[in-house]
């Protein structure tokens, strides 16, 4: 099974370290889904991770998000879009995650970003809240 995480799943395991965002990202962890990702996305990842308002919260050294920018890269299938669409006007940056989910050839786009939620599908891909993800994938 593969899946795209958007930035805001992401930023929630580490925010919020229990629930519904940490038991998908643990999924990832113990390879029980392959974890798609562009260059774009892993950015956005580590740049969103880095804002001061998280790190107060989520209290990573440097040194701990360095590791977590190369587990990003290492252990997740990196894909190159050949175009990312203009699909959400109102976010842009969005687009980039249903490029990567297209090209990927993904089971899921998991998100809680109302603009992509909105969507429902994209190109034949469910646009899943996190407990959607896990009710439908892993019958949690």
């Amino acid at each position: 099974m593969r899946a795209v995480l958007d930035t805001n799943v992401i930023i929630s395991r580490y925010l919020t370290p229990h629930g519904r965002v940490a038991r998908i990202v643990d999924l990832w962890e113990a390879d029980a889904f392959e974890l798609i990702v562009s260059e774009v996305i892993l950015s956005e990842y580590g740049r969103v991770l880095r804002y001061p308002r998280h790190r107060r919260v989520h209290r990573l050294t440097d040194t701990q998000l360095a590791e977590l920018d190369d587990a990003f890269r290492e252990f997740s299938e990196l894909i190159t879009p050949d175009e990312t669409p203009a699909v959400i006007e109102d976010e842009r940056d969005d687009d980039h995650f249903l490029a990567a989910a297209a090209a990927g050839r993904v089971d899921g786009l998991v998100t809680g970003d109302p603009h992509l939620l909105k969507l429902g599908i994209y190109r034949g891909i469910p646009i899943l809240r996190p407990a959607d993800f896990l009710a439908r994938y892993f019958h949690e």
